[in-house]
């Protein structure tokens, strides 16, 4: 198998550029949305607050054309690290965007992502210092993004065929981005590891 990696984007960039995203729009407009929830979160000016989570709810409206996305099917390979399931008070999706927005209490009853291609999603939390590692079989140009809720900083190590793939830190370590072309059908594994003394929600984001 010849693996082919893409040049790596600069670790030192605080964003991913819209560049990296030309081929993936759904992938990019989910990632936006994500990123527009974290200003919403950590902005202090109200306005400003509002006006970040009303462009969230803009980008991650299911029922906007262009966003098809679905559930990410990885296969676990070990989930020690992965903090027991309860009720959270926060998730990267358009109903947590909303209900900030009209400042009202988030109540989900379970997080869905339908079964869309163009842009695969998984959601997971971490317990604090805790990592967990899945794989799945991907060929073509593939892309993985991890996005974490403001306040931890997370690492993620992708590997394929015992050769690690590059991925680049981004938004003071919230998200980590890599982009990788496979000739042929090839089991990739990816660990994502809660650098922080506390649960780190996080959502992977796939092509």
């Amino acid at each position: 198998m010849i693996m082919l990696l893409l040049p790596a984007l600069a670790i030192e960039a605080e964003h991913i550029p819209d560049s990296a995203f030309v081929d993936d729009a759904g992938a990019g407009r989910f990632y936006d949305g994500c990123i527009k929830i974290i200003e919403g979160e950590l902005a202090t000016d109200p306005d400003a607050r509002n006006k970040a989570y009303a462009l969230a709810m803009d980008a991650l409206n299911p029922r906007r054309k262009g966003l098809d996305t679905g559930c990410m099917k990885l296969t676990a390979v070990d989930t020690t690290g992965i903090a027991p399931v309860a009720a959270t008070d926060f998730a990267f999706d358009y109903s947590y965007a909303r209900s900030r927005y009209q400042s009202v209490d988030f109540a989900p009853t379970g997080i869905s992502r339908g079964f869309g291609r163009t842009c695969r999603l998984f959601d997971l939390t971490l317990k604090p210092r805790g990592k967990a590692s899945f794989s799945e079989r991907v060929h073509g140009a593939c892309l993985l993004i991890a996005v974490a809720r403001p306040g931890v900083k997370i690492a993620t190590t992708i590997t394929a065929d015992g050769k690690e793939i590059k991925t680049g830190s981004y938004e003071d370590g919230l998200v980590n981005y890599a982009a990788w072309q496979l000739q042929q059908h090839t089991v990739v594994k990816y660990t994502i590891e809660n650098l922080s003394d506390k649960d780190a929600t996080v959502i992977l984001i796939g092509n």
